[in-house]
């Protein structure tokens, strides 16, 4: 069986929708005529308007969104619509220049940088508005790139109207991953979809070329009402009452207008009614980390279309706290306003995109007036400190000027900080203190126990794979009191336990209520045996299509599932998601996956070429190619590849791994070492450290090899096989002494390890 790295791309992915306009349709209702839409009686599916057809009815709705960011989310290079100077002086960033022109032709930007030989491009849109700007370049094969050069559009008083590189600390050369010609910089993939209305990547994998498309060019009314043809038919029906949706598929209000009431026993409002999930889910499609796995715009659930993200180590600090860039809903998901049944609408118009109500007063609606009081804040009013926001969503900046909120609404938890390493709310404007002071200062002020116990203590741990967390983890997954996506994320580190018989707690998870918890589930079991995914077989027909799908990329290759026609569909659902992003080469490399599995070695190795050619960077591409070309006999070319890649990437620790196993395998220690030294620098993996002492010792460097477990055993990260090297070595060089001091480490880290009583009886 050939190893497989599968790699679930959550990248922000862009398809359409059912309609299509003319590529490139400028904003406006398009050139279709709604009327005739509408009247035909052949015409079945609800067809997109455009937002010039709501205004007549909705005269204050349309002016607030006219006026808003998501009306301005993408637009035309015209003067009224373009924000940057493009008369300013040219732009440094290391050694070279960008100049800036505005000319009878258009707006252009020269550049040496970035680009093989200077060039000069023109732009076709802007994207954004405030606290940024970017620009868009149309190049002949109908990709819109965006560039890494963009406008500062802040008051100068607040450092803004300036131009400015996103990766200013870095020297982007062609061939980079972040070179502005890269798929990393196609906003065909990455952003457009929602930066307009009904969107159509239309990516033809053959030629390699885009003919995207969208109904109106920025985010209109229908990108979350959905398309309006039936809605103007209700407004024209003579018996309005036979619909109670007004002729919409998607419901994004609830029906009372008193929602909310004030209880005299607390300091907070409680919701008289559900709150509409649907409405949080809508916002959800362009404000959380997704990859898209359907092409529909109105599903009627939010992962019908998209797969999410967990609170995964690359995006989420181990207590929730947003470091990637993840938007809004992952954080969200894990605040007790949620849980509460506030949706997106009761802080900000939907129209405007503003906050309803500016200051403490947007959170005062629900929460007692007591809390806005010095007592409570420990600032004094009207400071920086004094507002809710300050404290419990602060900001973090993304591509360089922009700040975003926490929305998870945390309470900060310096104690938090000191332990794992988190930031908080109080050093990130105490910046000089530590967060001991800080500990120390809310010690001072609160009578009450806020050092409760956090979720983030057992997900930091359980990260690193210490034993100790297990069964802290497995109380987390069971406690139904915390939020979903946290229990998800707690499923899925069971992962990092396999000496634990773990499988025992997925099988009532499958079954779950909520789809993030089988989502989490899913995502642990993909550890387990082909006779222990025999459970996953009923998730074949699960209500939402995330689930389906990753249920088929698990169980394909599996016997119990051959001449099942749910897993038929499925999978056809599976290898729909990955066509839509085949444009990037992680979709490509989840297809062979699925062609491995299916032993269609053939595909497989035709679809990770076609990776390489898309993203010659891509690492998981490179791998899993070498592992088929291993696993066929043919080692040369295996090393081939994995050498092509280290051109590039020679700092690559999984690469250096990779070369030195196949110089081990080819008897060519002495030439292995170096490369699996350089891996087991990189100091994240105690693994490669492991396989760096094992091959020393076969060189007869006992000494060297102990001193590389020992500085391993020390990395946060629990292996056991670690630890049971170094006891094994100990015993080889006749020190029983210290292969008793290494089981005794062994003994207080994990004493339920199998492994160890069979290790403890050979002492």
């Amino acid at each position: 069986m050939i190893r497989y790295t599968v790699f679930l791309a959550l990248l922000l992915s862009v398809v359409g929708c059912d309609k299509q306009a003319a590529p490139f349709e400028k904003s406006g209702s398009g050139s279709e005529n709604p009327s005739k839409q509408i009247n035909n009686p052949a015409n079945k599916i609800t067809q997109y308007v455009g937002s010039e057809q709501c205004q007549t009815c909705h005269i204050p709705e349309h002016q607030d969104w006219s006026a808003s960011d998501h009306h301005k989310a993408m637009m035309t290079m015209e003067p009224s619509h373009v924000l940057g100077n493009f008369s300013a002086a040219p732009l440094g960033h290391h050694g070279q220049q960008t100049h800036f022109s505005d000319q009878a032709s258009g707006y252009q930007i020269s550049t040496d940088q970035q680009t093989s030989s200077a060039a000069t491009l023109d732009l076709a849109y802007t994207f954004g508005v405030f606290p940024l700007q970017q620009y868009l370049t149309a190049l002949p094969d109908g990709r819109l790139q965006s560039l890494p050069f963009a406008w500062d559009s802040r008051a100068d008083t607040a450092g803004g109207q300036r131009w400015f590189h996103l990766y200013d600390n870095e020297n982007i050369i062609p061939g980079d991953v972040l070179h502005w010609r890269s798929p990393s910089h196609n906003a065909n993939h990455m952003c457009i979809e929602c930066h307009t209305t009904n969107f159509a990547k239309n990516y033809d994998t053959k030629t390699n070329t885009y003919q995207s498309s969208w109904k109106e060019i920025g985010v209109g009314c229908e990108s979350c009402h959905g398309p309006g043809s039936k809605h103007i038919e209700w407004t024209q029906s003579p018996d309005k009452k036979t619909d109670s949706k007004k002729g919409w598929d998607i419901q994004l209000t609830s029906g009372s207008l008193q929602l909310w009431q004030h209880q005299t026993e607390t300091t907070k409002a409680k919701r008289t009614e559900p709150g509409n999930l649907v409405q949080v889910e809508r916002c959800a499609q362009c404000h959380s980390r997704r990859s898209r796995i359907h092409t529909g715009n109105n599903e009627q659930f939010f992962m019908d279309a998209f797969l999410p993200s967990l609170l995964d180590e690359s995006l989420y600090y181990p207590d929730g706290q947003i470091q990637d860039e993840v938007y809004e809903y992952g954080s969200f998901l894990q605040s007790k306003m949620a849980d509460k049944g506030v949706t997106c609408s009761n802080c900000h118009n939907p129209h405007s995109g503003k906050t309803k109500i500016q200051g403490n007063g947007l959170c005062l609606q629900c929460h007692n007036s007591n809390l806005d009081s010095p007592q409570h804040t420990m600032h004094q009013p009207s400071t920086k400190g004094s507002y809710c926001v300050d404290c419990h969503m602060p900001t973090t900046n993304y591509m360089t000027v922009d700040a975003r909120r926490d929305h998870s609404m945390r309470i900060p938890r310096p104690d938090l900080s000191e332990r794992l390493g988190t930031p908080n709310a109080c050093n990130s404007c105490h910046a000089d203190k530590s967060s001991q002071w800080a500990t120390e200062q809310i010690d001072k002020q609160k009578s009450i126990n806020w050092k409760v116990p956090h979720y983030g203590e057992t997900l930091a741990s359980a990260r690193l794979a210490q034993p100790s967390s297990y069964n802290a983890l497995i109380e987390l997954i069971n406690d139904a009191q915390q939020p979903a996506i946290v229990r998800a994320t707690a499923i899925n580190l069971l992962v990092n336990f396999p000496t634990r018989d773990y499988q025992a707690n997925l099988a009532d998870k499958l079954g779950n209520a909520d789809v993030l918890i089988r989502l989490g589930t899913l995502r642990a079991a993909e550890t387990m045996t082909p006779e222990q995914q025999q459970i996953l077989v009923p998730l074949l027909q699960d209500e939402q299509r995330a689930i389906r799908i990753e249920a088929a990329r698990l169980l394909a290759g599996n016997p119990v599932v051959k001449d099942n026609s749910d897993f038929t569909r499925a999978r056809q659902e599976y290898t729909d998601s990955q066509q839509i992003n085949a444009d990037r080469a992680p979709a490509l490399t989840n297809l062979a996956g699925l062609a491995v599995k299916e032993e269609r070695l053939t595909d497989a190795e035709a679809l990770l070429l076609s990776a390489l050619k898309l993203e010659p960077y891509y690492i998981p591409a490179s791998m899993n190619l070498a592992d088929l070309y291993r696993a066929t006999h043919r080692e040369k070319e295996a090393a081939e590849i994995i050498l092509a890649a280290l051109k590039t990437q020679q700092d690559s620790p999984d690469l250096n791994m990779a070369y030195a196993l196949w110089l081990v395998r080819d008897k060519k220690l002495d030439g292995a070492i170096q490369y699996l030294a350089t891996a087991a620098a990189s100091g994240n993996s105690p693994h490669f450290s492991y396989v760096y002492a094992l091959a020393l010792s076969q060189q007869g460097k006992t000494s060297e090899a102990l001193r590389e477990l020992d500085r391993a055993a020390a990395m946060p990260v629990y292996d056991r096989n670690i630890h049971i090297a170094r006891i094994d070595l100990a015993r080889q060089i006749k020190r029983d002494d210290l292969a008793e001091k290494y089981l005794h480490e062994w003994r207080n880290l994990d004493p339920e390890d199998p492994a160890f009583s069979q290790t403890n009886r050979k002492n």
